[in-house]
């Protein structure tokens, strides 16, 4: 279930729990997508979000309940527009996946898993011509 449903509008009494969940729902939208390039790039938008702007907004690092409850009134207002802002953009970024879905491309080949050759594979079919581990043969 989106976050944009369960927590649209901002509660009364905002816990920590609360960004956690909005954090949670962001990487999993993000997570959402099919393409490598619009995973990474949502991925790090909301690393970027949670990790750099929250902080920067509240004027600490450490975000739990008591501090969400000492904010003062102008950081609860422009707390109030960041909620609003985020949680349109999580349903943007729900809606985007869908679509990013709908219209899959190809994968890319850093997508795909590497296939490296096991390396008794190459010994027993002879691929390595100077394997020190072998005798030479002088003959």
């Amino acid at each position: 279930m989106s976050i944009g449903r369960t927590l649209g509008r901002l509660p009364a009494q905002l816990q920590h729990q609360h960004i956690r969940t909005l954090e949670a729902s962001f990487k999993a939208a993000s997570n959402q997508f099919g393409s490598y390039n619009f995973r990474e790039y949502f991925g790090r938008k909301s690393r970027q979000k949670f990790d750099e702007q929250l902080p920067k907004l509240l004027g600490t690092r450490q975000i739990n309940d008591e501090t969400l409850a000492r904010m003062d009134p102008k950081t609860r207002q422009e707390f109030d527009a960041w909620w609003s802002a985020s949680v349109d953009e999580l349903a943007v970024i729900e809606r985007a996946s869908i679509m990013n879905r709908l219209f899959l491309a190809p994968k890319l080949v850093v997508e795909s898993a590497p296939s490296f050759p096991d390396a008794s594979d190459n010994k027993s079919s002879g691929n390595l011509p100077n394997d020190p581990s072998e005798p030479k043969n002088n003959t």
